[in-house]
């Protein structure tokens, strides 16, 4: 069965050192916590970037999923997010790549390397974006207590040393989800989501065996 990760208010449960795949040129060091619970939250983060290198890779946010048990992880992997771009002379791209890291937040293995979406960010508002369509994923195996990381953000394709700005939305809680397009403005109703093909086995702490004690007297 399929699992589908949404937004959350927590923040996450460890703080995985950012760009441990070196997809980045520069990153915000934020981060968020996302599982498969569709609840309320809400946040708008974004970054600006005014390097004259075109092909600038610029991450806005690590995404953290909920601490794995021992399974063999494969299949596909898909994405629907509103982005934004402050400028259609900015040229940004959305993108992408995830990871394993060990219960320290240490890295272990590259789920998918980078990925950028092949059609541009929108300046006139908040576009839905299908980041990530069915991709296959690199099969790794994950150990009781690791974590599977994201890290999100965009491409500037641009030569101009004009502060631009590119943002991501993400909203939890809404009946809808986004849909499968390059097209939907509704940005306040509808959740972005990751959904990957693989049944994720979610890590439960050993029980610990206590004594009996039985007093005589």
């Amino acid at each position: 069965m399929a699992t589908r990760f949404y937004h959350k208010s927590e923040s996450p449960p460890i703080t995985p050192t950012w760009n441990q795949l070196s997809c980045w040129d520069q990153n915000t060091g934020g981060r968020v916590y996302w599982n498969t619970e569709c609840a309320i939250a809400y946040t708008e983060p974004g970054a600006s970037e005014t390097s004259t290198t075109t092909n600038w890779d610029v991450g806005i946010s690590q995404i953290v999923f909920p601490q794995l048990g021992a399974q063999t992880i494969n299949g596909t992997v898909s994405m629907q997010i509103m982005y934004v771009e402050t400028s259609g002379n900015a040229n940004d791209y959305g993108s992408i790549c995830f990871y394993l890291v060990d219960s320290s937040g240490t890295y272990k293995s590259t789920i998918l390397a980078y990925t950028v979406d092949d059609v541009e960010v929108d300046a006139r508002g908040w576009v839905n974006r299908t980041l990530l369509n069915g991709v296959s994923i690199t099969q790794q195996t994950s150990i009781n207590g690791d974590y599977l990381v994201a890290e999100i953000g965009y491409r500037a394709v641009n030569t101009k040393d004009t502060s631009y700005t590119g943002g991501i939305f993400m909203i939890s809680g809404e009946a809808t989800d986004l849909p499968v397009d390059d097209t939907d403005t509704d940005y306040t109703n509808k959740n972005p989501w990751i959904e990957f093909s693989h049944d994720f086995v979610w890590y439960s702490a050993p029980s610990v065996w206590v004594p009996k004690v039985i007093f005589i007297g």
